[in-house]
């Protein structure tokens, strides 16, 4: 999340710290992002919906397309991915029942799998499938309290929800989606303003409340995300003359109102200037990216921590310079684009191991966030915000007709 300066139009006193591009992997494209009325997936899932079935394979004359199934041998079926793995967990020769609906009447079938003929021993149904969603329009969604630890506050065409990621539900703030970048921590989400050195104001955007905070002789010039309660303000000091003389990063206690502690970068480094902050699932850490200055490319990774009220860090390793970072995958690794953006790497900050994975993504010019569940990432990639399962094939599309999507980290739901 690269963030800098500039003018706020209905303020002449003081600017918005705002984004130069949205918390993404690389700007999206100006693809259609459809024609119809603007929905939501709401929910897990209805059942496997079939698009296709394969001629010469197993399930010809007994599933159509648009059939859906919600049974595979006795296992409960909500989505594409749980009927591909229902199948693989299946041995060739096995005579399975499913149950589903055919044009909303009960369907009951035997289908006996067969060998793919792609892998040898893998049992194949022969169809192809997605998932059959149950979508709402906005308008018909009412606020409803999301206390998941994973819940995140998404920006939609114009207005602010909380999303859970993990049981695909929405709930509307009523507010509009203000100027500037977002950090979302504790049940509020904040936009930061700065007047000049020595003070920042936090406003509350379902709150209203403006909250000013005395910085001391630094200048908030961006937001880093959070840390459990306090709000990161990336940092400069300066000379008289406007030289700057140190980069840091300030922690800011929206609830009392005042900064608790500087994390200050070393100097001499070559890459001493805070470009990102990724809060980890727990939010005890945040994952700091820092390059040179002018430049926005990361040539040094930290952990930042809060050891007795103050800061602590400590090298990332695993993470080659120039990663473009997606965030925290799980609770110990984080997910990152190394090489192709549909082959992400695994990383362990602590201990540098890796491991390469895949992503389902429809075009190379995406936008992603971590889910932070270890199975999916949020992808926008010209098919609205969609829920892709990592190491699998599964897609489900989140949003359709909808306008682009900003996603923010997590720290909404505090705990």
């Amino acid at each position: 999340m690269t963030l800098v300066l500039t003018g706020c139009a209905n303020r002449s006193d003081r600017e918005t710290l705002v984004p130069v591009v949205p918390t993404s992997l690389v700007p999206n494209g100006p693809g259609d992002v459809g024609t119809g009325r603007c929905t939501f997936t709401v929910g897990s899932g209805l059942g496997a919906l079939i698009v296709d079935v394969l001629p010469e394979g197993p399930a010809v004359d007994r599933l159509a397309v648009n059939d859906v199934v919600t049974a595979f041998g006795g296992d409960e079926i909500r989505t594409a991915g749980d009927l591909v793995d229902a199948v693989r967990a299946r041995t060739v020769g096995d005579v399975v029942r499913m149950e589903g609906t055919r044009d909303g009447r009960p369907l009951q079938v035997e289908v006996t799998l067969t060998e793919s003929p792609e892998v040898a021993g893998r049992p194949m149904l022969g169809v192809l499938v997605g998932t059959h969603e149950e979508r709402r329009e906005p308008e018909d969604l009412a606020p409803e309290a999301i206390a998941a630890p994973l819940s995140r506050i998404v920006a939609i065409d114009g207005n602010l929800w909380v999303l859970d990621p993990t049981a695909i539900a929405w709930s509307p703030l009523e507010v509009a989606t203000p100027e500037g970048a977002l950090i979302a921590a504790g049940g509020e989400v904040y936009t930061v303003e700065v007047s000049g050195p020595g003070a920042a104001v936090l406003i509350g955007t379902i709150s209203g409340e403006a909250i000013t905070v005395d910085l001391a002789d630094w200048t908030a010039v961006s937001i880093m995300g959070s840390l459990g309660s306090l709000a990161l303000l990336g940092a400069e000091r300066h000379d008289p003359d406007g030289a700057i003389l140190e980069y840091g990063i300030i922690a800011v206690d929206p609830l009392a109102g005042a900064a608790r502690w500087v994390w200050i970068t070393e100097p001499a480094s070559p890459n001493p200037v805070p470009l990102a902050g990724y809060r980890s699932i727990d939010g005890d850490t945040v994952l700091v990216a820092l390059g040179p200055p002018d430049s926005t490319v990361a040539g040094l990774w930290v952990l930042l921590e809060e050891e007795g009220g103050e800061p602590v860090s400590d090298v990332a390793r695993g993470i080659p310079q120039g990663a473009q970072m997606v965030g925290w995958h799980d609770r110990d690794h984080v997910i990152a684009v190394i090489g192709a953006v549909d082959a992400p790497t695994v990383i362990d900050p602590v201990t540098g191991d890796t491991a390469e994975t895949t992503l389902p993504v429809a075009s190379p010019t995406v936008r992603m966030w971590a889910v932070g569940d270890g199975t999916h990432v949020l992808v926008e990639d010209g098919e609205g915000l969609v829920l892709a399962k990592v190491g699998g094939t599964e897609r489900r599309s989140l949003t359709a007709s909808c306008g682009p999507a900003f996603v923010t980290e997590v720290g909404w739901v505090l705990g």
